[in-house]
């Protein structure tokens, strides 16, 4: 049962039910979203290549699909990778938007002050600074505030830059928690979704949500306006728009589910080397149109490995 926005304003807002959206995204869009959701530690180029943040090296590499020609792309820590044109962009060891030529190497600043994530939707960038969220040139110039508030946003997803889906969170540096407010901006006007929904995935006709109430992962979907409980407690996901790729801790290892629309199926696990189920470790997966990629990370150490599955005939190996 839906109830109105408990607070901060958001009652003020018109409502919108997530059954009358009719937002849409392709194959590409669905796993640029799915990516962006997973805090973007991996992307891929127009040829293949993928670029990865590696936590115990400290730096992002550049390597072929299954790890081949690895070398050195970016000397420090990267998050949000997206890569658009000729540049890969990412948010830098001081949390500001710097830009780096594929080719040449060469690192150019885009947003000097510390900000939170931020996405690339076509020719424009949508950034969460503490001031609100901003819309700006690929180069960071004209920047136009879209909601001046105290509040900032996370897990933006869009397809074509006329609207927008995200999360209101509150308080100071990490300190933050969120209210669990689902918003949707659409050609300048901003409504109220749902409460109590985080982290959205739109892929494909499907909005899935981490729902606060049940403290798992649903699928809404807009075409039959069915809301499909997945039973997983499950922050993230990964999508195509035809299957939704979620993982569930386990003592012995992290099983991987896919969810094909109709029924949930075992995928593929990955074993923890040593860990215990009380050990921090984060979890993340990046779909591109051939791979699986996941990473697990030691808590807030300089540990991690990354991994892949190749979905043609499910060989797997590992980037480190």
């Amino acid at each position: 049962q839906e109830t109105e926005p408990e607070n901060t304003g958001m009652e003020a807002l018109e409502k919108i039910d997530w059954k009358d959206l009719q937002i849409y995204t392709d194959a590409a869009a669905s796993r640029e979203n799915s990516n962006r959701l997973n805090w973007g530690f991996l992307t891929a180029d127009e040829e293949g290549n993928i670029y990865y943040m590696d936590f115990t090296e400290g730096v992002v590499f550049c390597a072929g699909p299954e790890g081949e020609n690895k070398e050195i792309f970016y000397e420090g820590l990267g998050r949000n990778l997206q890569a658009a044109g000729e540049y890969l962009y990412l948010k830098n060891d001081n949390a500001g938007l710097d830009r780096i030529h594929l080719e040449s190497g060469e690192v150019e600043v885009v947003w000097a002050d510390r900000c939170g994530e931020f996405i690339i939707l076509h020719d424009k960038l949508y950034i969460n600074t503490p001031d609100g969220l901003v819309v700006a040139q690929l180069d960071g110039s004209e920047g136009e505030i879209i909601r001046a508030e105290e509040t900032s946003v996370t897990s933006l997803t869009g397809e074509d830059g006329t609207f927008l889906l995200y999360n209101i969170i509150k308080g100071e540096d990490v300190a933050f928690y969120f209210e669990g407010h689902l918003l949707y901006w659409y050609e300048g006007k901003e409504y109220y979704v749902a409460d109590k929904a985080i982290y959205p995935l739109l892929a494909g006709s499907w909005l899935s949500v981490h729902d606060l109430r049940t403290a798992s992962r649903h699928v809404w979907d807009m075409e039959t306006g069915t809301d499909t409980d997945l039973g997983a407690y499950a922050q993230q996901a990964v999508s195509d728009g035809s299957k939704m790729y979620f993982v569930i801790e386990r003592e012995e290892n992290f099983q991987v589910f896919v969810w094909d629309g109709k029924e949930t199926k075992e995928f593929f696990s990955v074993e923890r080397e040593g860990e215990e189920l009380t050990t921090p470790t984060n979890f993340y997966m990046y779909l591109t149109e051939e791979y699986l990629y996941w990473i697990a990370r030691i808590g807030n150490e300089p540990e991690c490995r990354w991994g892949y599955y190749r979905l043609a005939d499910g060989q797997t190996g590992r980037l480190n």
